[in-house]
């Protein structure tokens, strides 16, 4: 009997016979993908640019000038002139007449609110740690530049300035009254009326930003210069006004551009060093 036996199958094999001579071998571990390139360290210039054109956020840029706020409200209580170009300053001027203490006690009160809340803030993250003393030296430079530039030629071409400036007072006023007119008119002419109605044209005209901005600017500039005659002993002239303007129109950019702490500090400075070199 015999018995047939079928062949014997050679194994199945894949589409692709495996080559010996490129299979990487157990001992040779695979080569890694190559990731992507680390990005260059930034530049020292790169840097400082980065640190120097940042602005502080408002909250943070209110905070700064709290120095210059009781600078102000507190330095009053010892000079004999007064300030009340603006609203604030009369209301605080109220207050003051009605009792010391409470008027003391609100200043402090306010300070105390805000530096709270930022500290707050910044713990949490919010905002950012920002150093004074690069917004008074960016400030103190921006002034300055407007001494050397604007005050110069205004005091130069427009004797009517000089004579509008009353007799110089003692240095403590000149630096308290700095003080005030820095903060207040910043605040009311350009943190409250440039961003408040430019906000509020936006809203209710339908204006786009860049129109609503430059209507309010146009506007807040006008209305700084008017404020400088209350109280002044000087008559409204054209040259007069038209260097006030002006000064409110470059205050209201820097504001803008550089934020609510250095356009105070740029403005307190201005003041002072016109107060020592012009009045």
């Amino acid at each position: 009997m015999t018995t047939e036996t079928e062949p014997r199958k050679a194994p199945a094999q894949g589409p692709i016979a495996a080559n010996p001579a490129s299979t990487p071998s157990a001992a040779s571990p695979p080569s890694a993908a190559p990731g992507p390139s680390a990005a260059p360290a930034p530049s020292a210039f790169s840097r400082l640019w980065r640190r120097v054109s940042t602005r502080p956020d408002p909250l943070t840029g209110v905070a700064l000038t709290l120095p210059v706020f009781l600078a102000y409200h507190l330095g009053i209580l010892v000079i004999p002139d007064r300030s009340d170009a603006d609203a604030v300053s009369r209301l605080a001027f109220k207050m003051l007449d009605a009792s010391v203490p409470a008027y003391i006690t609100a200043t402090f009160a306010i300070a105390l609110v805000v530096a709270v809340i930022v500290w707050v803030q910044q713990k949490r993250g919010a905002t950012p740690v920002w150093s004074i003393g690069r917004v008074v030296l960016e400030s103190g430079a921006y002034a300055l530049l407007l001494l050397v530039t604007l005050g110069w030629a205004t005091y130069r071409l427009a004797p009517g300035i000089a004579a509008a400036s009353p007799t110089s007072p003692p240095v403590l006023t000149k630096l308290v009254l700095a003080c005030g007119a820095g903060f207040h008119e910043e605040l009311v002419f350009h943190a409250l009326l440039v961003t408040g109605a430019s906000a509020a044209l936006q809203s209710l005209l339908k204006l786009p930003r860049p129109t609503a901005l430059g209507t309010t600017v146009l506007v807040s500039s006008l209305l700084f210069a008017l404020a400088q005659y209350l109280g002044s002993y000087s008559d409204v002239t054209f040259d007069t006004f038209f260097y006030r303007a002006l000064l409110g129109l470059l205050f209201a950019l820097l504001y803008l551009v550089r934020g609510f702490a250095v356009a105070v500090y740029s403005h307190v400075f201005y003041v002072a060093l016109v107060y020592f070199v012009y009045a």
